[in-house]
């Protein structure tokens, strides 16, 4: 039962840090970089940066979903079979 707590708990941080990377990689560009060169060196940084918190969210929500799914399988191993 701790386990299958403990695994709950952490799909949920797991599934927050995905959801504040994901609110964090959708941020307004800042004023400096909305001119009409987007091929300058930081445009190009601030995409990157961006794309890699994007990611690193997608990351997260994956691997909370996993988490999510053996938390529910040992749940359910343990109603089918009673163990305690």
């Amino acid at each position: 039962m701790i386990v299958i707590a403990t695994s709950g708990l952490v799909s949920f941080v797991l599934f927050m840090l995905a959801v504040y990377l994901m609110m964090r990689a959708s941020a307004v560009r800042p004023s400096q970089l909305r001119a009409a060169d987007y091929r300058s060196p930081q445009g190009y940084a601030y995409h990157n940066q961006r794309a890699m918190i994007r990611r690193q969210g997608w990351m997260c929500a994956f691997a909370a979903f996993m988490t999510l799914a053996v938390c529910v399988m040992m749940g359910l191993v343990q109603l089918a079979y009673n163990v305690d």
